[in-house]
């Protein structure tokens, strides 16, 4: 990981939820290389989740 992103990342308070969703999206985007307007353009049905096909059953489905 680049001097600057951990930098950038050291910056954030995570306990927040804020902090928590600029890491993300700081993580994600270099992860990605995404641009910033398409981190932005991001919407939840865009990002799989617990609502998705990739939702692992908690241990009371199984």
């Amino acid at each position: 990981m680049p001097t600057a992103l951990r930098a950038m990342l050291a910056t954030l308070d995570r306990d927040t939820l804020i902090g928590k969703r600029d890491a993300a999206l700081l993580l994600l985007g270099y992860a990605t290389a995404a641009r910033a307007s398409e981190l932005v353009a991001l919407d939840l049905v865009d990002v799989p989740g617990p609502t998705t096909a990739s939702r692992r059953p908690s241990t009371a489905e199984r």
